[in-house]
């Protein structure tokens, strides 16, 4: 293994007087970086709905591994559903990454946006923080249509 000669002094004070020879350091493998802390979200987000309501989703821009801004290619902003009979989103005209959300049936879905990160000919999809979409009936505001029965004898 190759070695290097080190000596060291501190202030004039020397501190190794004999020669010392270290291995050279290697390092590797070399691999992807996490991304920062600041950029996990660590609880689900849930939007509670009733069947008349509807609400504004709005994503950040999108950014790098180490957080700086990035771009996605134009017109791939999508928006998606687990369940479409629960929950659409219909994303907005002026930022595609701004979308409203808009209830339908009671019950239970996700969901999220998805973009083409690849500026060129190919594909490399990168999707936005999925949100729980959870439905419910909407306050009482009348009582249902009346229905008469067929007129009996009395006992």
């Amino acid at each position: 293994m190759p070695c290097i000669t080190v000596n060291v002094s501190i202030d004039g004070v020397d501190f190794c007087p004999k020669e010392q020879k270290l291995p050279l350091m290697t390092f590797g493998p070399v691999s992807e970086q996490k991304l920062p802390l600041g950029l996990i979200r660590r609880e689900p987000m849930i939007a509670v709905l009733t069947d008349t309501q509807q609400v504004d989703l709005t994503y950040g821009k999108p950014v790098d591994k180490k957080g700086g801004q990035a771009t996605v290619q134009a017109g791939s902003v999508a928006w998606k559903s687990t369940d479409e009979t629960v929950a659409t989103v219909t994303a907005g005209t002026e930022d595609p990454i701004t979308g409203t959300v808009v209830a339908g049936l009671p019950g239970t879905c996700e969901v999220w946006v998805e973009a083409d990160a690849d500026l060129g000919d190919g594909v490399k999809t990168i999707s936005g923080e999925k949100v729980g979409i959870q439905v419910t009936s909407g306050e009482a505001t009348a009582f249902g249509p009346l229905a008469v029965g067929t007129p009996v004898e009395q006992p």
